[in-house]
């Protein structure tokens, strides 16, 4: 039996970010505690080692978007930690394109240092995906982070610098766009969105949005989030 660490890493830097903490605490606390959080003993018999291959992105979307833990992982791995870095910049220059990133944004970071390492999803069936933890050194407007799927090179949950949404219409405009996105990326169809969103003390409105998007692999509909609150954006 092996001791695993509950994946966080988007949802806790969204918190710190939320609550006002500083970007150079957020930089050393990602790379000091990469796949840090809650413990908990994990019967490794039970999980899936199978990894997905020849697949869509949907399984790990899928896997992504509910409760899932994760570990380190130190064997074998379809993509480099270059072709990772690549993955995620590409996914950079998509975002930009889709107006979802402030302009420039891909020639700021571009010669930035980047880090990639490995790491294994495991859902509460014992289900499995490797992924790859991808973010990059920068200030408060340079925040980039990503989940890249190591069997297709998409991005399965990120956290991003983005434009600041000064009202509710602003809001609504922004997420047309990425909407328009993530249908494309994915090559799936939101048929549902639910707003929830709330306003914080000190720290403006968190914009939340549910998607129910179908995948396009035969199964029931996929609920994933899109959060945004003061230039930063949060997926799955």
């Amino acid at each position: 039996m092996k001791r695993v660490k509950q994946y966080i890493l988007p949802l806790l830097t969204f918190l710190l970010i939320a609550a006002g903490a500083a970007m150079p605490f957020a930089v050393s606390w990602v790379q000091d505690n990469r796949i840090s959080g809650l413990q908990e003993e994990f019967p490794l018999s039970t999980v899936n080692l199978k990894l997905q291959q020849e697949v869509g992105v949907s399984t790990v979307l899928r896997l992504s978007s509910g409760n899932c833990n994760s570990i380190p992982w130190e064997e074998e791995t379809k993509l480099t930690a270059q072709e990772a870095v690549e993955a995620a910049m590409a996914a950079v220059a998509e975002l930009e394109a889709y107006g979802l990133l402030a302009s420039g944004t891909i020639d700021r970071i571009q010669d930035k240092e980047s880090w990639a390492e490995p790491i294994l999803l495991i859902g509460e069936d014992g289900s499995s995906a490797l992924v790859w933890n991808c973010y990059w050194s920068g200030d408060r407007r340079d925040l980039y982070l990503f989940l890249i799927d190591d069997a297709t090179g998409k991005a399965v949950e990120l956290v991003v610098s983005s434009p600041t949404p000064k009202d509710t219409e602003a809001a609504h405009a922004l997420f047309a766009n990425w909407n328009t996105f993530l249908q494309d990326y994915y090559g799936m169809e939101i048929i549902s969105v639910k707003e929830d969103s709330q306003e914080l003390d000190s720290e403006g409105v968190v914009f939340q949005f549910s998607l129910g998007a179908d995948l396009q692999d035969g199964l029931a509909l996929c609920e994933l989030e899109l959060k945004m609150l003061d230039g930063v954006t949060t997926f799955n």
